[in-house]
Protein backbone atom coordinates (compact mmCIF):
# COMPACT_ATOMS: atom_id res chain seq x y z
CA UNK A 1 0.00 0.00 0.00
CA UNK A 2 0.99 3.65 -1.08
CA UNK A 3 -0.74 4.99 2.21
CA UNK A 4 0.20 7.99 3.83
CA UNK A 5 -1.11 8.48 7.76
CA UNK A 6 -2.90 11.45 6.65
CA UNK A 7 -4.80 10.00 4.31
CA UNK A 8 -6.72 7.58 6.93
CA UNK A 9 -7.19 10.58 9.07
CA UNK A 10 -5.78 9.44 12.15
CA UNK A 11 -6.87 10.78 15.56
CA UNK A 12 -6.23 9.58 18.92
CA UNK A 13 -9.25 10.05 21.35
CA UNK A 14 -7.83 9.16 24.56
CA UNK A 15 -4.64 7.82 26.34
CA UNK A 16 -5.52 6.68 29.82
CA UNK A 17 -2.85 5.23 32.20
CA UNK A 18 -3.98 1.64 33.55
CA UNK A 19 -1.51 1.03 36.20
CA UNK A 20 2.94 0.45 36.00
CA UNK A 21 4.13 -2.88 36.02
CA UNK A 22 6.57 -3.01 38.36
CA UNK A 23 9.54 -6.09 38.59
CA UNK A 24 7.98 -7.38 41.64
CA UNK A 25 4.61 -7.78 39.57
CA UNK A 26 6.36 -9.92 37.21
CA UNK A 27 8.67 -12.20 39.64
CA UNK A 28 6.06 -14.05 40.38
CA UNK A 29 5.45 -15.47 37.15
CA UNK A 30 8.66 -15.61 35.60
CA UNK A 31 9.61 -17.61 38.96
CA UNK A 32 6.61 -20.15 38.37
CA UNK A 33 7.58 -20.39 34.80
CA UNK A 34 11.39 -20.92 35.59
CA UNK A 35 10.61 -23.56 38.70
CA UNK A 36 8.07 -25.18 36.14
CA UNK A 37 10.34 -25.53 32.87
CA UNK A 38 13.39 -26.53 35.46
CA UNK A 39 11.25 -29.17 37.09
CA UNK A 40 10.40 -30.55 33.52
CA UNK A 41 14.24 -30.86 32.21
CA UNK A 42 15.43 -32.58 36.15
CA UNK A 43 12.38 -34.69 35.22
CA UNK A 44 13.45 -35.63 31.72
CA UNK A 45 16.94 -36.31 33.20
CA UNK A 46 15.99 -38.25 35.53
CA UNK A 47 13.69 -40.34 33.77
CA UNK A 48 16.78 -40.84 31.02
CA UNK A 49 18.84 -42.05 33.79
CA UNK A 50 16.29 -44.75 35.50
CA UNK A 51 15.99 -46.27 31.55
CA UNK A 52 19.61 -46.04 30.91
CA UNK A 53 19.95 -47.76 34.10
CA UNK A 54 17.19 -50.76 33.35
CA UNK A 55 19.31 -51.08 29.98
CA UNK A 56 22.42 -50.87 31.85
CA UNK A 57 21.55 -53.61 33.91
CA UNK A 58 20.29 -55.98 31.10
CA UNK A 59 23.78 -55.73 29.30
CA UNK A 60 25.40 -56.52 32.68
CA UNK A 61 22.84 -59.61 33.09
CA UNK A 62 23.57 -60.32 29.29
CA UNK A 63 27.76 -59.93 29.58
CA UNK A 64 27.54 -62.46 32.40
CA UNK A 65 26.19 -65.30 30.19
CA UNK A 66 27.92 -64.84 27.46
CA UNK A 67 31.07 -66.87 26.45
CA UNK A 68 32.45 -65.24 23.16
CA UNK A 69 34.86 -63.16 23.75
CA UNK A 70 33.45 -60.84 20.74
CA UNK A 71 30.20 -60.39 22.47
CA UNK A 72 31.36 -59.68 25.38
CA UNK A 73 33.72 -57.14 24.39
CA UNK A 74 30.39 -55.60 22.50
CA UNK A 75 28.75 -55.71 25.82
CA UNK A 76 31.43 -53.96 27.89
CA UNK A 77 31.39 -50.97 25.35
CA UNK A 78 27.71 -51.04 25.43
CA UNK A 79 27.73 -50.72 29.20
CA UNK A 80 30.74 -48.16 29.30
CA UNK A 81 28.61 -46.22 26.94
CA UNK A 82 25.51 -46.40 29.03
CA UNK A 83 27.91 -45.39 32.65
CA UNK A 84 28.77 -41.83 30.74
CA UNK A 85 25.23 -41.44 29.72
CA UNK A 86 24.31 -41.73 33.39
CA UNK A 87 26.76 -39.61 34.11
CA UNK A 88 26.12 -36.99 32.15
CA UNK A 89 22.47 -37.18 32.92
CA UNK A 90 23.81 -36.37 36.29
CA UNK A 91 25.55 -33.18 35.71
CA UNK A 92 22.89 -31.77 33.86
CA UNK A 93 20.43 -32.22 36.74
CA UNK A 94 23.52 -30.79 38.46
CA UNK A 95 23.23 -28.08 36.50
CA UNK A 96 19.56 -26.91 36.32
CA UNK A 97 19.75 -27.52 40.08
CA UNK A 98 22.31 -24.80 40.05
CA UNK A 99 23.04 -21.61 38.05
CA UNK A 100 21.74 -23.25 35.13
CA UNK A 101 24.48 -21.71 32.82
CA UNK A 102 24.80 -21.87 28.94
CA UNK A 103 20.72 -23.42 29.27
CA UNK A 104 17.64 -21.79 27.73
CA UNK A 105 16.86 -21.08 31.93
CA UNK A 106 19.98 -19.22 32.12
CA UNK A 107 18.32 -15.72 31.41
CA UNK A 108 15.34 -16.42 32.99
CA UNK A 109 17.21 -16.72 36.24
CA UNK A 110 19.46 -13.49 35.40
CA UNK A 111 15.87 -11.60 35.25
CA UNK A 112 14.53 -13.16 38.20
CA UNK A 113 17.52 -12.58 40.28
CA UNK A 114 17.54 -8.55 39.16
CA UNK A 115 13.73 -8.84 39.66
CA UNK A 116 14.50 -9.32 43.29
CA UNK A 117 17.36 -6.46 43.71
CA UNK A 118 14.79 -4.00 42.10
CA UNK A 119 11.41 -4.99 42.83
CA UNK A 120 10.27 -1.34 42.55
CA UNK A 121 11.50 -1.01 39.14
CA UNK A 122 8.97 0.02 36.31
CA UNK A 123 9.25 -2.70 33.26
CA UNK A 124 6.19 -1.45 31.35
CA UNK A 125 3.22 1.23 31.34
CA UNK A 126 -0.31 -0.32 30.75
CA UNK A 127 -2.60 1.88 28.72
CA UNK A 128 -6.28 2.14 27.35
CA UNK A 129 -6.09 3.72 24.03
CA UNK A 130 -8.74 5.29 21.47
CA UNK A 131 -8.36 5.91 18.07
CA UNK A 132 -10.07 6.37 15.02
CA UNK A 133 -9.25 6.31 11.22
CA UNK A 134 -10.22 5.45 8.02
CA UNK A 135 -9.64 1.86 6.93
CA UNK A 136 -8.34 2.77 2.98
CA UNK A 137 -9.77 -0.42 2.31
CA UNK A 138 -13.07 -0.32 3.25
CA UNK A 139 -13.20 3.62 3.03
CA UNK A 140 -15.21 3.74 6.18
CA UNK A 141 -14.21 5.18 9.73
CA UNK A 142 -13.24 2.82 12.23
CA UNK A 143 -13.20 3.20 16.04
CA UNK A 144 -10.86 1.21 17.79
CA UNK A 145 -10.35 0.64 21.89
CA UNK A 146 -7.14 -0.81 22.79
CA UNK A 147 -4.89 -1.98 25.61
CA UNK A 148 -1.34 -1.30 24.99
CA UNK A 149 2.10 -1.62 26.79
CA UNK A 150 4.89 0.83 26.78
CA UNK A 151 8.16 -0.95 27.95
CA UNK A 152 10.72 0.55 29.50
CA UNK A 153 14.51 -0.16 29.68
CA UNK A 154 15.52 -3.67 30.54
CA UNK A 155 16.88 -4.42 33.64
CA UNK A 156 19.43 -7.42 32.32
CA UNK A 157 22.32 -6.61 31.63
CA UNK A 158 23.45 -6.67 27.70
CA UNK A 159 25.12 -9.25 26.15
CA UNK A 160 27.92 -8.39 23.66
Amino acid sequence: FNINITDTDFKIKSVVKITDIQSNDSLDYVTEYFQKKKLEKINYFKENIAQTQDLLKYDEEQLEKETYENIKNIYLERIEEKKISIESYGKYIDLYNGDCKGTFLELVLIKINAYKKNPDSILSTKYQVKYSMTNPLLNIKQTFDKVRFLFHTPLLPHRH
